[in-house]
């Protein structure tokens, strides 16, 4: 498994905790503290920030180590195959 495998499955996994956390805050305070309306807004909210740092990281990442953009790693050159 490469470095870029492991981050979208720790993202995954964050997302889940996040979606599950969130409904049970909800549920377990009775509706109180959030309107249904809310309730979606922070979930989606927060997912989609989960997905937009992880992507600004992956970015970032693959920008310094030189990997073009949807590819977990460098195709090898001539050079380097020897």
């Amino acid at each position: 498994m490469n470095i870029f495998e492991g981050s979208r499955r720790i993202a995954k996994a964050i997302a889940g905790v996040w979606a599950i956390g969130t409904l049970g805050v909800t549920f377990w305070d009775g509706f109180g503290l959030f309107e249904l309306g809310s309730f979606f807004i922070f979930l989606l909210g927060g997912l989609a920030f989960i997905w937009v740092f992880t992507w600004i990281v992956g970015w970032i990442v693959r920008g310094f180590m030189g990997i073009p953009r949807g590819q977990d790693s460098k195709p090898n050159t001539p050079l380097e195959s020897k």
